[in-house]
């Protein structure tokens, strides 16, 4: 049946509205003028929206819908098919129905009622009735209205609607059936139009990839025939070049090898000449090389014939030393030397005598074993030999006074130089002595070993006038410092005679141990100094001493490393403390020291100074028991007062550098004490070194300010005692160099108005004008160096046990005999 062909007659929409929307108005709107058509008349003056449009009664046109009317819930319509008439209650249903044309019209009335105006003058009661009738008009439309419009009365007026209507419903459902088959069906073709359509198209595609694989087979055919053509082309052009380039390689091959020819040729020709030229220069320079030999060899037969001319020429004076080394096993209970006395394993002693010298030269020293032994023993020989050689130069002082003896060929400054180098030369003869005793002692183990050695030293002197002489060279050499580029020749004469010296130096004797030629250079550089200082000119001082660093620099600089220090031991024990070739060549010793040996020195310094102040530490802090006590005053009894001193005057100053002044001043007045019961007095000079320490370390505690200006006057008096009694044996430049010292370094505690302080100024600058040349260089150069109150502190500081020299006895032994004081 065709629904859509049936018209379709609303009669009634129950709606239930949406408040407060736009919606909801214009719904409301046209629900009002539906209803008002419906029931005609007057009233409708609005259209289907509910809009009144004009007052005037004109009839319109009917109004075509053609969209359903949207509500919210269940609508009740009526509708026509077919002839039969049906009710539908549900609003999905009739959306999902067929749209269908429908008609409405509006029903104008022909006479409108005339418009009534009521008089506002009639009686009140009138007014009254009728506001009453309008109030109830108005709250019966309004409970109308609320009754019409609550979803509660609607949902029950659709139950009534659908309880009345069950037929309506069967059919609303057949005709949902009916839809859902139509759809189903419709679906069903849809699919299988969409079905039929893939296929189409799979087709589609498929025809259209096979046309592309066909384009795509015949695009690769063409471009492998145009790559193929272009390959034959390519081909034939390669093959084309290929000829030319052999042709031209042939040509310019053949080209090659005639330019090689030709250059060989040339090569040939000029290596023929180059030889030709090397042969021509070969000879030329043998010749030369001929003529250069036979001219030193020349040189050398009129040197040599010159040396033995002046050789028969010169007087020969010698010194022909014996001697003997014993080694001996140490007597039980011996104590070897030094700041850390150790029992002695074995005894060494060394001899030696000449003819002047008949009375033996004899020292004697304990070893704590071979290793020490062979270290040490230069410094046994060395002092024997220092002292053989000064009582040789009072024998041969002594002949002088008998117009006899060298002394009448040469001056004392040319046998001091001799007797250096007959000093090292002894010292070198029996060092090489004790080498092989010990070695035998060692080796043999007997109690006693001894070895014999004779030494002999030779000075030749040309006759006076001579040119050759060497007072001559040596003063032609100073004066030449003076003049304008006068230091290269001073240079070559000095170098000329060290190496004419070295030989016989050396002669006789083999060590691995020692450089000669420095050696030897050395001794020459000493007997230079000693004949600028002779000159007592302060510049011919300066400049001589810049000319000795200057050649001692340069022939050490190839030196290997250690090698310097055993010649810097020698020289000072040859030329003394105070030589400044000595200073200078130890200062280039210390360069010289490698590392590891720098480090091996630095830790047996420091082994020793830990022991020394373990020592002090525990006679200060003693253990709690006795027989702790008791040993370390055995220990403490068996080391030397001068190292004991040493070591609580450095413990003091390092706990005086913190916070424990206190106990800084109880040790340093216990060492004080301790020197001056070893010196028997406090007026020596060898308790300022202590009693210095005290004086700083009073000064650093608080309360204690006139007990330090106290000590610090004792200190100036001994620093005064000092300078008096060089003034009294004659040394004016260091008495002026003590009381400067002392000046400077009380001046600041004391004050200049302080009276021992007025006292050393006016005596030093009284002895200054006094001073000669030699004295006036000599104080100018400390003072350049620096002068402080260190320099007193050091010199009256005792030599310690490992660093004194045997036999030699420093200033505190001096001042105690009564002798003359070393200088400063």
């Amino acid at each position: 049946m065709d629904v859509s062909a049936q018209p379709l007659v609303l009669l009634r929409k129950p709606v239930q509205f949406l408040p407060c929307t736009r919606s909801w108005r214009r719904s409301r709107a046209r629900f009002d003028g539906l209803q008002r058509c419906r029931a005609g008349g007057a009233d409708a003056k609005s259209d289907v929206k509910g809009r009144p449009d004009h007052e005037d009664a004109t009839p319109q046109a009917p109004v075509d819908v053609d969209s359903p009317i949207s509500v919210e819930d269940d609508v009740s319509e009526t509708i026509e098919v077919g002839g039969k008439t049906v009710e539908s209650t549900d609003s999905r249903h009739a959306a999902e129905a067929p749209v269908v044309r429908k008609t409405f019209f509006k029903s104008v009335p022909v006479n409108p009622p005339p418009t009534y105006y009521p008089s506002w003058n009639q009686s009140p009661g009138g007014l009254i009735m009728a506001c009453a009738v309008l109030v109830s008009i108005r709250l019966g439309r309004q409970k109308s209205e609320e009754d019409r419009l609550d979803w509660r009365t609607m949902q029950l007026r659709q139950e009534e609607y659908l309880n009345q209507n069950r037929e309506l419903v069967e059919k609303r459902k057949q005709y949902e059936i009916q839809q859902a088959e139509t759809k189903a069906a419709e679906a069903t073709k849809r699919v299988a139009e969409v079905e039929r359509q893939a296929k189409i198209d799979a087709e589609k595609e498929k025809e259209r990839l096979r046309r592309y694989k066909e384009e795509q087979e015949k695009e690769a055919a063409r471009i492998k025939a145009k790559q193929e053509a272009d390959r034959l082309a390519f081909k034939a052009e390669e093959d084309s070049m290929a000829d030319e380039l052999a042709k031209r390689t042939e040509v310019e091959k053949k080209i090659i090898q005639e330019m090689e020819a030709k250059k060989k040729e040339e090569d040939e020709r000029k290596r023929k000449e180059e030889e030709e030229r090397q042969r021509i220069e070969m000879e030329k320079q043998r010749a030369a090389e001929e003529a250069e030999r036979k001219r030193i060899e020349e040189e050398k037969r009129k040197k040599e014939e010159e040396r033995k001319r002046i050789e028969k020429m010169k007087k020969k004076f010698a010194v022909r030393a014996e001697g003997l080394v014993a080694v001996v096993n140490a007597p039980r209970g011996k104590m070897t030397r030094g700041v850390l006395p150790k029992e002695a394993k074995i005894s060494v002693e060394v001899q030696m005598q000449t003819v002047l010298v008949p009375e033996p030269e004899t020292l004697l020293d304990f070893f704590e074993g071979y290793d020490q032994a062979r270290k040490r023993v230069g410094d046994l020989t060395g002092v024997v030999a220092r002292q053989l050689a000064d009582k040789y130069t009072s024998s041969v002082r002594v002949q002088s006074m008998a117009s006899s003896g060298p002394l009448e060929l040469m001056d004392e400054l040319e046998l001091e130089h001799w007797m250096r180098r007959v000093s090292i030369r002894c010292e070198l003869a029996a060092s090489q002595a004790a080498e092989k005793v010990l070695q035998t002692h060692k080796d043999g183990r007997v109690r006693e070993a001894e070895e014999g050695f004779e030494i002999r030293s030779e000075w030749g002197i040309l006759p006076k006038g001579n040119e050759g002489r060497t007072d001559f060279l040596l003063a032609k050499a100073v004066d030449s410092l003076l003049k304008p580029n006068g230091k290269n020749s001073a240079k070559k004469i000095i170098l000329e005679m060290a190496a004419s010296e070295a030989t016989t130096l050396s002669k006789g004797l083999v060590s691995s141990k020692l450089n000669f030629e420095i050696l030897a250079l050395a001794t020459t550089l000493a007997h230079f100094i000693d004949r600028t200082m002779e000159q007592k000119s302060i510049e011919m001082a300066e400049k001589g001493n810049e000319l000795m660093q200057e050649i001692l620099q340069e022939a050490v600089v190839w030196a290997p490393k250690d090698s310097l220090a055993p010649v810097s031991e020698t020289l000072t024990r040859a030329l003394g403390m105070e030589n400044s070739v000595r200073a200078w060549m130890t200062v280039l010793a210390d360069r010289n020291l490698s590392k590891a040996t720098k480090q091996l020195i630095l830790e047996q310094q420091q082994l020793i100074e830990a022991e020394l102040k373990a020592k002090v530490m525990q006679q200060e802090w003693p253990d709690r028991q006795e027989l702790a006590a008791a040993r370390a005053q055995e220990a403490e009894d068996a080391t030397p007062v001068p190292e004991r001193v040493w070591a609580m005057r450095n413990v003091a100053r390092t706990l005086s550098m913190g916070s424990s002044l206190s106990q800084a001043k109880s040790l340093i007045e216990k060492a004080l004490r301790l020197q001056v019961e070893h010196l028997e007095t406090k007026d020596h000079p060898g308790v300022i070194p202590a009693l210095f320490d005290y004086a700083q370390v009073l000064s650093k505690l608080p309360g204690e300010e006139q007990q330090a200006q106290s000590v610090w006057e004792d200190v100036l008096a001994l620093v005064d005692s000092v300078g008096d009694r060089y003034r009294k044996q004659g040394d004016l430049a260091s008495a002026v160099i003590s009381w400067e010292c002392g000046v400077k370094g009380t001046e600041v505690v004391l004050g200049e108005r302080n009276r021992l302080v007025k006292r050393m100024i006016q005596k030093a600058e009284s002895l200054e004008s006094a001073l000669d040349g030699e004295e006036e260089s000599k104080v100018t150069a400390l003072r350049r160096s620096g002068l402080s109150f260190n320099t007193i502190v050091s010199a009256f500081t005792p030599d310690l046990g490992v660093y004194k020299v045997p036999g030699k006895t420093d200033r505190l032994e001096e001042w105690s005999s009564g002798s003359q004081l070393t200088p400063l």
